[in-house]
């Protein structure tokens, strides 16, 4: 397999972290995507051209026949492509401006389908992300969302097919290596739910300096491609329960508030309380 990258900061950088030197383009250092600029959207923004993006169909379409910065080989970006240029330090729209004028804080088509489940497996919906605070959303909240193509990492992180995870010991720490973001994972997770507060201080008392993740590095264990209680690999977090767990990152523009990662089914991404109490699986 060959689709894994770094997760970027929640709270990207718009002068070291984007290329924005050629017209139409952003190019994205960290993570090695490469952007449209513009968005195209049917609510804010300018109007897709005559394939609109109204369905998630016409979407990938106008993103297939793209030749945005001259460049070939567009498409419509997966949900963690997507979330990776969120900025949760902002809202209205969640995203760095300076790099992607006139965002609309408005819902965005994924390229990452809402699996059924047996019998019928195929994706009868795709995942969209709110511009306006950068929450997921487990299907499509209207017919006039917009998009923005994406380009892949043209050297992506490889892994062999069903090797993604490879268990470790850090200093007397269960961990798990995730081949995918080079990200070291606590396979286990904190004993009892916690504060926010409590899980920073629970993470930095594990022995092998693990800390609390950020939202774009806990939800890339989230697995879409799986209908299952607990979206996630059982067989490399066994026992992960259907929970939410704790980020590190503050729910910008609303004090007291922090981003956790539903694992309950579809692995939504939320904002509650500070004095709410969470799981936490710590990451290195």
């Amino acid at each position: 397999m060959c689709d894994g990258f770094r997760p970027p900061a929640d709270h990207p950088n718009a002068a070291t972290d984007y290329d924005t030197s050629t017209a139409g383009i952003v190019v994205d250092r960290v993570s090695g995507l490469t952007w449209e600029s513009s968005p195209s959207a049917r609510m804010g923004g300018t109007p897709c051209p005559a394939a609109t993006c109204s369905t998630a169909l016409s979407a990938t379409s106008y993103c297939a026949q793209g030749a945005f910065g001259g460049l070939s080989g567009w498409r419509v970006p997966t949900l963690l492509e997507l979330e990776s240029i969120v900025d949760f330090g902002v809202r209205n729209p969640a995203i760095a401006t300076q790099a992607f004028p006139a965002t609309p804080s408005s819902w965005f088509w994924t390229g990452t389908g809402i699996v059924a489940g047996p019998p019928d497996t195929r994706p009868v919906a795709y995942w969209t992300i709110d511009f306006a605070s950068g929450v997921t959303l487990n299907g499509s909240p209207n017919t006039s969302n917009g998009v923005r193509c994406v380009k892949p990492v043209a050297s992506p992180s490889c892994y062999p097919a069903n090797q993604r995870y490879q268990p470790l010991d850090q200093a007397g720490t269960a961990s798990v290596r995730d081949r995918a973001t080079t990200l070291i994972w606590q396979q286990g997770f904190s004993p009892q739910p916690l504060t926010w507060a409590e899980a920073q201080t629970y993470c930095a008392a594990l022995p092998g300096q693990f800390r609390l993740p950020g939202a774009k590095e806990l939800l890339s264990l989230v697995d879409f491609s799986i209908m299952a209680d607990v979206p996630i690999d059982l067989t490399a977090f066994p026992g992960t329960p259907f929970a939410a767990f704790w980020t590190a990152t503050p729910s910008g523009g609303t004090a007291g508030e922090a981003i956790a990662v539903d694992f309950d089914a579809y692995g939504t991404v939320r904002r509650p309380a500070l004095t709410a109490t969470n799981l936490a699986r710590c990451v290195r």
